[in-house]
């Protein structure tokens, strides 16, 4: 599909930790509630960190790249498929707000750089580019 927005953007911000390990696949099981207050305070980070540095666009985004470059403090072998899971909070929070929705079509598939730094770590820095 053709984008018919009205100009590129690029959003650059970080989130200072990691997303909820309790909604990994391979997180203990645990009540429901848990698992939801999990998912919203990731929900409610993401978009309050991408306020502090940016206001509110007034359209956003329809289609979108996304880069996530994540600060860990050790080098291991990630689980991309509990990767993806642990991020759906983080997703909930930006869209509506920096693209329009989390899905294939809108955002394709994020691509993860994982970086060894014991200074950063934990966080997750976002580059966001798109059409409006």
């Amino acid at each position: 599909p053709r984008c018919k927005g009205t100009g590129l953007m690029t959003y650059t911000f970080t989130v200072p930790r990691l997303p909820s390990a309790a909604l990994s696949p391979n997180a203990k099981k645990q009540h429901w509630t848990a698992h939801r207050l999990a998912r919203d305070t990731d929900r409610q980070d993401a978009y309050a960190y991408f306020l502090h540095q940016y206001a509110r666009p007034d359209k956003p985004l329809e289609h979108a790249r996304i880069h996530v470059k994540v600060y860990v403090k050790a080098r291991r072998t990630r689980d991309s498929d509990n990767w993806s899971a642990r991020m759906v909070g983080i997703w909930n929070g930006l869209k509506g707000v920096v693209f329009e929705d989390d899905s294939i079509e809108c955002i394709g598939q994020p691509t993860y750089e994982f970086v060894v730094d014991k200074d950063k770590a934990p966080a997750m820095e976002f580059t966001i580019e798109g059409e409006r």
